[in-house]
Order: structure tokens, then C-alpha cells, then sequence
């Protein structure tokens, strides 16, 4: 595994080809059928570093925030160690910089609530992030992360 070097989504992910039973679907031209092709990124459902995710503050997060180095406002992320808001490498590379620094190394995309660990290099999804994921999802979309049992989620 390597630390501190991962990149998160956008950067070289490695995805698995995925061919469905029918791997032929319709085009619809002129009867003419195309090969498709799907690829999919499995998270990994456990991690080394989830001891490192801190619970979310008593004063919450906000999606909305600002690179806390540079103040953009695209593709930010949020460290779930510190709770504090860097900017992708898209922008300044700025989260992947406080990575290296601190060596936190679990963060939240605030564009699409997915959780990326730089040190596996893998996008999570363990239990330990679902009161994140669900105050994330609540203020972008304003209700209730579907498919989440909340009382199981609150036990």
C-alpha cells in the first residue's frame, strides 16, 4: 500500500471491467448493436486508517465551505480527521498538500459524498461514516440519505 500518494477520484482510479450477461445492447441505428462496456469502482468496507475518522463536531460541517488555503469554492474536500475543508487537485491540490503534512488520510467529497482514503488508495464505505455521510447528504440535498435504516445507524 502506499501512503500519502493516492489519488482520489478524477486522478488514475483503478476500475474493474464489469461485462453484464448481455454484454450487446441496442444502438438504434439502422438495427446496428454496440458493445458496451460498464466499469465499477468497489470501496473497500474496511480500512486500517477508519480509527482515524473523528465523530462529526458538535457545530457540524458545511458542505458549502471554502478551501480553507486558497477560499475556492470547487471540489472540495473534508478531512474526517480534523473536520477541515481543502480543495481537490483540480484546484491547488490543496486536501492532497494537508494530506502529506498531517498524514490524515480519510476525506469526504463534498461533490459526490464519496470517502477516499489516500493511504489505501480505495474509496470506503464502512458503517463508522454513515453520521457523516448522512449530515452531508442532508444539507446537499436536503432530506434523508435513502436506503440508510437511521435506527441502526443511531444504535
Amino acid at each position: 500500500m502506499a501512503t500519502g500518494g493516492g489519488s482520489p477520484p478524477g486522478d488514475s482510479l483503478e476500475a474493474e471491467e464489469f461485462k453484464p450477461s448481455s454484454s450487446k445492447s441496442s444502438v438504434g441505428i439502422k438495427g446496428q448493436q454496440k458493445q458496451q462496456i460498464v466499469y465499477a469502482v468497489t470501496p473497500m468496507k474496511t480500512c486500517p486508517h477508519l480509527n482515524s475518522v473523528a465523530p462529526v463536531p458538535s457545530e457540524g460541517f458545511n458542505v458549502q465551505s471554502p478551501c480553507k488555503t486558497c477560499s475556492d469554492k470547487n471540489e472540495n474536500w473534508l478531512c474526517l480527521s480534523c473536520y477541515e475543508v481543502y480543495c481537490g487537485r483540480f484546484i491547488h491540490q490543496d486536501m492532497l498538500l494537508h494530506n502529506q503534512n498531517t498524514g490524515h488520510c480519510v476525506v469526504l467529497s463534498f461533490a459526490d459524498l464519496s470517502v477516499w482514503c489516500y493511504a489505501c488508495e480505495a474509496y470506503l464505505d464502512n458503517s463508522v461514516l454513515n453520521p457523516i455521510l448522512e449530515s452531508a447528504h442532508r444539507q446537499k440535498f436536503g432530506e434523508e440519505r435513502p436506503g440508510v435504516d437511521l435506527e441502526l445507524m443511531n444504535a
